[in-house]
């Protein structure tokens, strides 16, 4: 600390109550280290002519004169003493106006009623060493003494032995401490000599700031000494923790988003395996269902082939002309029995590989699978196609024939449904089914007279469960899985429209297996 022992030091006190300057002197005359002169001004206009021609160390300003009030008391002041250090005297009314002068440039404020001898000796001291050390660095240019005593990051001035001996504002905010409680004591902080260091600093209240800090040495009073440079980083500080926060918290929903999919995945595919294996066990149904009609007629025939030879026994008709007519009667039915379960074994068993079939031929098979319960249901079927072989596309044959045997067996129940409540008449009964090519594109139709499908169910058809048949006689997976069918494994597109009381669904299949092949708007109609 600058050595001003026994040195006069000259005060203005700027103060109207006697009592108050009274006071003062007396704590001033207990100050056995240093001697003090008072000159006191009692107005602003009687001190303003004092200042005009300052012979004054310090000034110590009340800023409730009779003639003026508040800041800008201070600041009128300071402007006929600009290299004087202004201590401000507050009261318990004026504290925030005391703040702001010590922004716009006083040294230091001290509480009347909080005053000491040591405290205000100590003021004066430090305001003086403080004020010394701006004038001497920038005794002319007043732009350097607001760019220190405005600068936002703090600044100390250490000597050689840790010592503070010079802080600005700035420094005083982050420390939260005034200049008194700092200058003269040692800044024991860990900081590398130029070198940047983050430290925490410990504020009243428990408040922590985060600082960096960097060291340069310097020449003070003749001596060595050092420059400490200081800026909050604390909200810097913040954010790079919310960040890390919010980091942390995007990787763990990340990490449980990704679970989640997985999870959701995993659900798909064992849901997908199970729906493939309901819907081969509903086909399995449906399939001896068409055995069953397709048996029902030559069974009929073979037992009374039976019956017929029986009679003939009793009636001594027997022959063996009759016997040979008789076998080979009964050969073709069970041949024909055979034949039908050849051909839906065929039909089920699974191909891996693509191969080239044609549509026209596909549908026809079907069509004669399907011939006796189509007959016995009073069902007519009128197939309009041209030649066989002319509409042949690359893919997977009995895939293809299951979805058109699950709209037929469908078209079926909607005429039988149709019939019992009322809407067609008993004799009615029609299948309409039509290919033809469309751009690159073979085509199927399957119209139906059934009564249609309702408007408000029909965006559903398509969807896993979803069935309309009563009694639980229907699985809700054959249109699903004919859609995956067609649109997933044949790159098709399969739709259904509802008109005038009819229901149609539409096949389509490119004839080549292209990539580039568009197919217009879901669902989109095209008619015949």
């Amino acid at each position: 600390m600058m050595n001003i022992k026994k040195n006069m030091i000259k005060i203005l006190l700027i103060e109207d109550d006697k009592d108050d300057i009274e006071f003062i002197g007396e704590l001033l005359y207990e100050d056995i280290e240093n001697e003090f002169t008072i000159d006191s001004a009692g107005t602003l206009n009687n001190a303003t002519e004092k200042l005009k021609n300052p012979n004054f160390d310090v000034v110590l300003l009340d800023l409730t004169l009779p003639d003026s009030l508040g800041l800008n008391t201070f600041l009128h002041l300071k402007s006929y003493a600009r290299y004087l250090p202004f201590i401000i005297l507050t009261g318990a009314s004026d504290k925030e106006a005391a703040v702001k002068a010590v922004r716009e440039g006083a040294q230091d404020y001290l509480n009347k009623w909080d005053l000491t001898s040591a405290i205000l000796s100590r003021s004066i001291v430090h305001s003086l060493e403080r004020q010394h050390f701006l004038n001497r660095i920038f005794p002319i240019n007043n732009q350097f003494y607001k760019i220190i005593e405005k600068n936002a990051d703090g600044i100390i001035i250490l000597d050689n032995k840790g010592i503070i001996r010079f802080v600005n504002p700035a420094a005083e905010i982050i420390f939260g401490k005034s200049a008194d409680f700092l200058i003269g004591e040692e800044l024991g902080l860990p900081v590398l000599l130029k070198e940047k260091t983050e430290i925490e600093i410990f504020r009243p209240r428990e408040e922590i700031t985060h600082v960096e800090i960097r060291l340069v040495d310097l020449s003070w009073e003749g001596e060595s000494a050092y420059l400490a440079s200081l800026r909050d980083i604390t909200e810097r500080k913040n954010m790079e923790q919310k960040l890390k926060e919010n980091a942390d918290q995007l990787e763990a929903l990340n990490r449980n988003l990704e679970n989640r999919v997985n999870e959701e995945i995993t659900k798909k595919i064992e849901n997908e395996r199970l729906l493939v294996q309901q819907s081969k066990m509903a086909a399995m149904g449906e399939m001896i269902g068409v055995i069953a009609h397709q048996w029902r007629q030559p069974l009929n025939s073979l037992g009374a082939v039976i019956q017929d030879v029986r009679d003939a026994y009793y009636f001594k008709e027997l022959d063996d002309e009759y016997i040979d007519n008789a076998a080979d009667n009964a050969l073709n039915y069970i041949q024909f029995m055979s034949q039908t379960v050849d051909d839906f074994r065929n039909f089920y068993k699974p191909v891996k590989a693509e191969e080239t079939f044609d549509i026209v031929k596909a549908i026809k098979n079907v069509l004669e699978m399907l011939s006796f319960m189509l007959k016995n249901n009073g069902i007519d079927v009128d197939f309009n196609s041209v030649i066989d072989g002319s509409f042949a596309v690359k893919s997977f044959p009995n895939e293809f024939m299951q979805v058109i045997l699950n709209i037929l067996n469908n078209a079926g129940d909607a005429i039988q449904s149709g019939r019992e409540k009322g809407v067609i008449k008993s004799t009615d009964g029609e299948i309409c089914i039509n290919v033809y090519s469309e751009k690159e594109m073979a085509v199927v139709t399957i119209e139906d007279n059934g009564g249609g499908i309702p408007n408000d169910i029909i965006d559903k058809i398509f969807e896993p469960y979803f069935t309309t048949k009563a009694n639980n006689n229907g699985t809700g997976i054959g249109l699903y899985m004919s859609k995956i069918i067609i649109e997933t494994n044949m790159k098709g597109l399969l739709t259904a429209e509802s008109m005038n009381g009819k229901a149609l669904f539409r096949i389509a299949l490119p004839h080549s297996l292209r990539s580039d092949v568009s197919w217009g708007a879901p669902g989109e109609f095209h008619g015949r």
